[in-house]
């Protein structure tokens, strides 16, 4: 990029309190470049619109750098701080190019490092200052400064009669986490942990990862601050004894990566010895039975971070990947990078249509139905339920919005006026909106998402009385909506692919008992995902993209024992006995067509709760089926089996940032239930 200048080898860009084995803290200045311009290209902004740009760019770079196991703080809109450790340059190039892609304006980065956060907050700016003023015209993406170098020490913990013990190792990667092949082990005293838990604190891991204990099959990557207390809390349940201080364990987890056990505690977390022998002493885990085995990443709904996420995730060894979720995301990465590396890839929400017509070689599924399905549906509600006869449209400017909307406009039976795309993260919509209002339309057909649909739906109800009707598909189903805009949003109505598969029930009561909540949008889908995969997995008996991809219809569609989400378990050791099983599953039948498509769908039509409330109610439900209901295409003759000794290897890709941040983390936590309840069978 123009204008971007690192510090050379040698140059010391640290502060004047930075000492050798002392715990040290990286900050980066974020600077608005010069937008001058912006304010009066092509025409004179209002001061709101500057306010809603730098608020908005604000909120991504909370995400962007959040992400990253850093933490944003706020000053002022146009410069902003972060505290970094554990970023290299490479993090922050990304995160400044994420922006330039998004926005209107660039940003400059000064990295510094210090014992004193005050300090190296100092000389970022000095840093930036000597690179040029913000409303220099030259000045253009500055990356400047040295970040903690890989190696960085940390304070030494003292060490007390059952402290936990926290071995320094090298940085391998920008985010200071174990190099591929060290282990992250947690040496367990003996009553507290169940042995499925024990399983996912030992053994061989992946190159940034360990596995949670406190979330069987879940994998929890070593960061800075925010998990330290994490940490802390967790080796208090493992026996050590109180008395060790917390600031003394959260000085010690710096932003090296660590290798955590218990010296010398086979004790009962009081300070007396209880030494046992490995085992829980109540006959579950320990035996190195059945392990699924997760590995979650986040896409922040850009495909650029979705391509870079999935290729951890192959690098990994991982064979078979639940996700993606938009659409956008979806294609690039199962054709840029699922496909060819043979990974089996199974999206639970991207509908777009040319997920069907990717060139595959039949390692893409989805338990999502097609936009080919939900244009026609939406096209339906508009004129039969809705009763308008002229509409014009708005759609997000990518394979999502372009297809929904090309399918809708072809199935309506009445006129459509205009169709108009809109690009994400804009600042205003005002300009887009009155053009799909020109002629009066009885309604308007809108896809997109929810963080674009806030400024979208704002900019509608400032320019309308409301008296259009209007429907959204799925994309847009955030309950929250109308309490961020303002409004009931009572004249619009949406369409979603239903939970309405044969299990519906019994996994609705499972996600309720299990966090508390109900499941939301394509929550259902992402269940069924995670295990058609499993169970795929398991009958080839290896974690092999080929094995597990030949297998997925013999476990989905018929014929075999019937498995649901309320006997999955049973499922898992039928077909580990090498024996058939028909999944039917939470969202549909998963019965798989020859393009990997759910062969059946139902949708939901739905309505915002209002202002005062953070859901939606599904007022019918449309159900169809396709020309083999029963599913077709190809799969393997021989169902192998597996051995209840392996590990299955899962891999999780869903958004938890961007736009569906607000439906990713519950698709995430449905997608993840499948494996705990095999890790919790304890299967052997």
């Amino acid at each position: 990029m123009t204008g971007r200048r690192l510090a050379s080898d040698g140059e010391a860009n640290v502060g004047p309190n930075q000492r050798p084995g002392v715990t040290n803290t990286q900050s980066t200045l974020i600077q608005i470049d010069n937008h001058g311009p912006w304010t009066v290209t092509p025409e004179p902004r209002r001061e709101v619109d500057l306010q809603t740009l730098q608020s908005r760019l604000y909120a991504d770079l909370s995400q962007l750098f959040g992400n990253r196991e850093g933490y944003v703080f706020f000053t002022r809109f146009n410069n902003v701080v972060a505290v970094t450790d554990g970023l290299d340059e490479a993090a922050h190039a990304v995160i400044q190019e994420s922006v330039a892609n998004r926005y209107p304006v660039t940003v400059s980065l000064s990295v510094a490092v210090d014992s004193s956060p005050a300090a190296a907050l100092g000389v970022a700016t000095s840093q930036l200052q000597n690179a040029g003023s913000a409303q220099d015209h030259a000045r253009t993406e500055i990356l400047t400064g040295t970040p903690l170098p890989p190696g960085a020490s940390i304070a030494v913990l003292a060490r007390p009669r059952c402290a936990p013990v926290l071995s320094l190792l090298p940085l391998a990667s920008s985010r200071g986490l174990p190099s591929s092949g060290q282990s992250a082990s947690l040496r367990e005293r003996s009553s507290p942990v169940r042995g499925s838990a024990r399983r996912r604190l030992t053994g061989q891991l992946s190159r940034n990862q360990i596995r949670r204990p406190d979330k069987p099959g879940y994998i929890y990557t070593v960061g800075p601050s925010h998990r330290r207390n994490f940490i802390y809390q967790r080796l208090l349940q493992l026996g050590m004894s109180r008395d060790v201080q917390r600031r003394d364990v959260l000085k010690g987890v710096g932003i090296t990566g660590i290798s955590v056990g218990l010296a010398g505690c086979n004790g009962n977390g009081n300070g007396e010895d209880t030494a046992t022998d490995e085992g829980n002493g109540n006959g579950s885990g320990g035996s190195g039975g059945l392990e699924i085995s997760t590995s979650v990443e986040d896409t922040e709904t850009r495909s650029s971070a979705g391509s870079e996420a999935a290729e951890r995730l192959v690098g990994q060894g991982v064979p078979m990947i639940c996700g993606t979720a938009s659409s956008g995301v979806n294609v690039p990465v199962s054709d840029g990078t699922l496909a060819p590396s043979e990974v089996v890839g199974c999206s639970p929400s991207s509908t777009a249509i040319s997920v069907t017509n990717l060139e595959d070689d039949d390692y893409i599924f989805r338990t999502a139905p097609s936009d080919i399905l939900q244009g026609q549906v939406d096209a339906s509600v508009m004129s039969d339920r809705l009763g308008a006869s002229s509409v014009s449209t708005l759609y997000v400017d990518n394979d999502y919005g372009q297809q929904l909307n090309d399918q809708f406009a072809e199935s309506f039976s009445g006129e459509v006026l205009s169709q108009n795309a809109y690009a994400q993260g804009s600042s205003s919509y005002s300009s887009v909106v009155q053009t799909a209002l020109n002629g009066n339309p009885d309604g308007l057909f809108i896809v997109g998402y929810p963080e674009d649909g806030q400024q979208l739906f704002r900019d509608y109800y400032s320019t309308s009385d409301g008296s259009e009707d209007i429907l959204i598909p799925d994309g847009l189903r955030d309950g929250a909506l109308p309490g961020q805009i303002g409004n009931d949003m009572d004249n619009v109505t949406g369409t979603a692919p239903a939970a309405g598969g044969p299990a519906q029930e019994a996994f609705t009561a499972a996600f309720e008992e299990r966090y508390g909540e109900s499941p939301g949008v394509f929550t259902a889908q992402s269940y069924d995902s995670a295990a058609v995969l499993i169970l795929a997995n398991v009958a080839a008996g290896e974690n092999d993209g080929t094995a597990v991809r030949d297998q997925m219809r013999n476990v989905a569609n018929p014929d075999g024992m019937e498995v649901t989400p309320e006997n999955f378990v049973e499922g898992v050791e039928e077909v580990a006995a090498g024996n058939p099983v028909n999944y039917q599953g939470a969202s549909s039948d998963v019965n798989f067509n020859e393009a990997g498509d759910p062969a059946n769908a139902a949708y939901d039509i739905w309505e915002f709760d209002g202002q005062d409330s953070e859901s939606t109610t599904a007022v019918d439900t449309q159900s169809f089926e396709g020309d083999n209901p029963e599913g077709s295409g190809p799969s393997t003759d021989e169902i192998p089996g597996s051995d209840l000794s392996r590990t299955v290897e899962l891999g999780i890709l869903l958004p938890t940032t961007g736009n569906l941040a607000s439906v990713g983390e519950p698709m995430t936590r449905a997608a993840e239930m499948p494996a705990l309840e095999v890790n919790e069978a304890d299967l052997s």
